[in-house]
């Protein structure tokens, strides 16, 4: 009896030291939790990236005003009898910034 008892506590005590400290254990398993989180939180923030640019693409479908909006920003697209007005950077000799008027070929 008394062989059997400090063997269920040798084996006890092995399988206690192997759930809290050898791999697949409480550590590890906190360490995956961890790793988890991060991912959600990564798989959150591309979620949102993903339903802005949906948006974007049913803004781009449905009218033309969005293809002018981003005409004008990336091509810089003026439209007839408008004035667009460019302030350039302050150059090194002047304290006011410069003013670039674009008149639409005019």
């Amino acid at each position: 009896m008394k062989f059997l008892t400090i063997f269920l506590v040798v084996v006890f005590s092995y399988l206690q030291y192997a759930f809290w400290f050898k791999s697949g254990g409480v550590a590890d398993a906190k360490i995956l939790m961890l790793k988890i989180e991060e991912k959600e939180r990564e798989i959150n923030n591309i979620n949102i990236g993903n339903r802005r640019l949906i948006a974007e693409v049913k803004d781009l479908e449905d009218g033309l005003d969005a293809v002018e909006e981003r005409a004008r920003s990336l091509i810089g697209m003026i439209k007839e009898d408008e004035v667009f007005l460019r302030i350039n950077p302050a150059n090194a000799n002047s304290n006011y910034p410069r003013a670039t008027l674009l008149d639409n070929g005019r």
